[in-house]
């Protein structure tokens, strides 16, 4: 499986960041929740690159996925990687996320 995190793997100084993690972990988040494998049938580099940086075609998000997990995947799947939450803003957003469902009775209390 490849995963997207060549999208922004370097900052402005030519250092990896956190933000490489948060791409990859709205991919797993995607994964576990049943969606498919993020770009599922490309099979060589120059395809996943053709994809990723000229389409600008980020992984499926399925819409079985509940809403306030939706938001959150596609946060952490945002091109600019300035823009992705951080890795406390994520766990942020699924407490609250949490709360939500439960609130509507979709979740029942974990």
């Amino acid at each position: 499986m490849w995963r997207a995190s060549s999208v922004k793997l370097f900052d402005s100084k030519l250092k990896i960041t956190e933000k490489v993690d948060i791409w990859s972990m709205g991919c797993i988040f995607t994964e576990i929740n049943g969606g498919p494998l993020p770009y599922e049938g490309i099979n060589t580099l120059a395809e996943l690159t053709r994809e990723m940086l000229v389409n600008r075609r980020t992984p499926s998000i399925p819409p079985t996925i509940a809403e306030p997990l939706q938001v959150v995947i596609s946060a952490c799947y945002n091109f600019d990687a300035r823009l992705r939450p951080s890795a406390r803003q994520v766990y942020d957003q699924l407490r609250e996320g949490k709360k939500k469902l439960q609130t509507q009775g979709l979740l029942t209390n974990i």
